[in-house]
């Protein structure tokens, strides 16, 4: 019994953690996000993820990242805890283009579950002009079509 309450409250600190100090992080927060860790399964699951938490588990993946040929967009919360902001720049020469940082002002680790409205607005800002720029040469390549037959 005294092994899950340590386990519980560790497995609560640790994702209060991931979120900016903030009086708006109700505790029925924190509770939704650690409930899934604290079953039987969710107990292994989350001993195996904080012993895996090393650099080397991505290292395959970001020497991957230079072959990247669609557009990338690397959204980063300034508050976060775990990962500091010098890591999304990081990131960013790793992509063949350097594609923007969208810096995400009051906001730590969990940016949709935090803010889920202001992520929302930059998704959308970034694609918006993204589909009419799609949708346009998607109606010139039809018309240039349409002259070879």
């Amino acid at each position: 019994m005294l092994a899950h309450t340590i386990r519980c409250s560790l497995t609560r600190s640790r994702l209060s953690s991931t979120e900016r100090p903030s009086p708006r992080t109700p505790a029925a927060r924190i509770d939704a996000l650690a409930s899934p860790w604290l079953d039987p399964v969710g107990k292994v699951a989350f001993y195996q993820q904080i012993a895996a938490l090393t650099s080397s588990d991505t290292r395959d993946v970001a020497e991957k990242l230079g072959a990247t040929r669609c557009p990338v967009r690397i959204g980063w919360g300034r508050d976060d805890p775990w990962l500091p902001l010098r890591q999304a720049y990081e990131l960013q020469s790793r992509f063949p283009d350097h594609p923007d940082v969208l810096v995400l002002d009051d906001i730590g680790h969990l940016a949709p579950y935090e803010h889920p409205s202001a992520v929302a607005a930059s998704l959308r800002d970034w694609f918006t002009p993204r589909a009419r720029t799609d949708a346009a040469s998607v109606r010139a390549v039809a018309r240039l079509g349409s002259h070879c037959s």
